[in-house]
């Protein structure tokens, strides 16, 4: 970090994570029985987030205010972001389509066509996913 800070240029730092829920979204995907729930309770247990913010804590890089502060911040920011998003209009958008197709991609586009030839349904119903 020293070497960073003192500006002698980046480094890379390797920082391995564990996804505990599905892939899009906060759903669990246990349906799709690809990994133990031993599996994911280790990982929940093994967090290397928190214990990356347990070790900071320990070795005084992190404080309890300064954790309550960047909190407090990114809290702040969403907020925000959430106020800003409610209070705006929403866009005026003549064809869904527009946002779906792409003439620079007429292959590609015709395929997904293929796949839902009425194109995109603003109005359909949410679905939960199912096992591939």
């Amino acid at each position: 970090m020293h070497h960073a800070r003192s500006g002698k240029g980046p480094f890379f730092i390797e920082a391995y994570t564990y996804r505990w829920n599905s892939h899009v979204g906060p759903e669990d995907d246990a349906y799709a029985e690809y990994r133990s729930q031993d599996e994911i309770d280790f990982w929940k247990k093994n967090c290397p987030i928190s214990l990356l913010e347990n070790r900071m804590l320990d070795s005084g890089l992190l404080s309890s205010e300064i954790k309550r502060d960047i909190a407090t911040r990114v809290e702040t920011e969403i907020s925000e972001a959430f106020d800003f998003a409610q209070n705006s209009p929403f866009p005026t958008i003549s064809n869904w389509e527009d946002l779906n197709v792409n003439p620079g991609t007429p292959l590609a586009d015709s395929l997904l066509l293929e796949i839902d030839p009425n194109g995109f349904n603003q109005f359909q119903a949410d679905t939960l996913p199912e096992p591939y």
